[in-house]
Parts: structure tokens; sequence; C-alpha cells
């Protein structure tokens, strides 16, 4: 068996990920290739502070939240609806936060759960209970 050809599939950037055709595959006959999947994890301590966590542009695209230190409920704030967009929540902050999109009502998630979310045309909805 022949050593994997990193530089058949790299990502873009100057420091792309490198990924042989042997694990990504072409997609092509033969090869129908595999999923990869890339998870960003985005963390926040809202520690003592009592506003919102209002999420920068690079926190939006996260597939997994965790929260953590509220010293109440409080909200995630998406600047703006991204229809489509699925995530996980890991709410061990002490108390509800609810995601929303800015102007919205959101859902909430409660203390020491997990639930999975997608952001709609106009705000969040929930997928899944939480567990």
């Amino acid at each position: 068996m022949a050593a994997p050809n990193y530089d058949d599939v790299m990502m873009p950037g100057a420091g792309g990920i490198r990924i042989p055709t042997e694990v990504f595959g072409s997609g092509g006959a033969g090869n129908p290739g595999a999923t990869f999947e890339v998870v960003k994890q985005v963390s926040h301590s809202y520690g003592s502070a009592h506003a919102d966590w209002n999420l920068a542009p690079y926190e939006t695209a996260g597939s997994y939240f965790i929260v953590t230190s509220a010293s109440q409920a409080a909200n995630a704030v998406f600047p703006a609806a991204q229809p489509g967009a699925v995530f996980t929540v890991y709410n061990n902050s002490g108390y509800t936060i609810t995601f929303k999109v800015s102007g919205q009502t959101g859902v909430g998630v409660t203390n020491g759960k997990r639930a999975i979310l997608v952001c709609g045309s106009t705000d969040i909805a929930r997928v899944t209970a939480d567990t």
C-alpha cells in the first residue's frame, strides 16, 4: 500500500489542512468520498457580568457552544439570522441561557442541559428537547 499523498486535497488558506484523497475521497466512481467534519467549539463564561453575550461574527460559525459561570439568566444573541445553521449547546452556567437572534425571543436552554438548536429565517428554534 502506497503512502497517502497529503497534497491531493488542501483546504483554503495559507495554513490549509491537507487531507489525503484516501481519507477525504474524490467523490468519483469507485471512491465516493467520506464526510469530513470540522467542529468549532465556542466557549463563553459570563462571570459577574449581567450583559447579554452578543456573539462576534467568528463565534456565530460555532457548531458546539459551552456556556459557564452566569450570575443570572442571560441571552446569547446572534447579530442576524443564519438560516440552516445547526449547533449544539451545553449550558453549564448555573442559569437558563436563551439563544436568540437580535430582536427575537429565541429558545432557553436550562442549566446543566444540552440541546440541538437551528437558526431559521428569523430566530433560533429547538431541534431536540434538553437532555
